[in-house]
């Protein structure tokens, strides 16, 4: 009888043994989990707000164009270089101008014009306030030339060469 509660004894204790790392195991992997999960929400907030800063940027570049255009006789080139990273973070991201007057656009949800900056995770929006049309397309994030071509009526963005 001995020998068998001796037997019971140490079966027990590799039992305690293993739940115990078992237990260790998942509480570990829940916090690393959910570790992840926070680096990476504070990582999208961090993309988002730097979006946002260059689309303003952007924008405020398309005013000064703007009001250059306006304030000239000229119907030559008017431009403005406006130097911008070529990626937010770990990715490159495209600006869309979305060039609407008045009518809801749901692709992008923009009301009237905007700049759509997306990293196809992140995507910010930022309003243009601009009188001179703007011309609608997409380029690449980076360093871009925000004119008005001669004999053209619209704000163009190129991407610097």
């Amino acid at each position: 009888m001995r020998g068998q509660r001796g037997d019971g004894r140490g079966v027990s204790e590799v039992v305690d043994y293993l739940l115990g790392v078992v237990i260790v195991g998942v509480l570990v992997s829940g916090l690393v989990v959910s570790a992840n999960a926070y680096f990476e929400s504070r990582e999208d907030t961090a993309t988002a707000a730097t979006l946002e800063q260059e689309g303003q940027e952007l924008s405020r570049t398309i005013g000064t164009v703007d009001r250059l255009v306006r304030e000239s006789n000229s119907s030559g080139e008017i431009g403005r270089r406006v130097d911008l990273p070529s990626s937010v973070g770990s990715s490159h991201y495209t600006v869309t101008v979305v060039n609407r007057s008045g009518a809801a656009d749901g692709e992008h949800g923009c009301d009237w014009p905007c700049l759509v900056l997306s990293t196809g995770e992140v995507t910010q929006r930022v309003f243009v306030r601009s009188v001179t049309p703007l011309a609608g397309g997409e380029r690449l994030g980076g360093d871009l030339y925000v004119v008005r071509e001669p004999g053209d009526d619209a704000i163009t963005l190129r991407e610097v060469e």
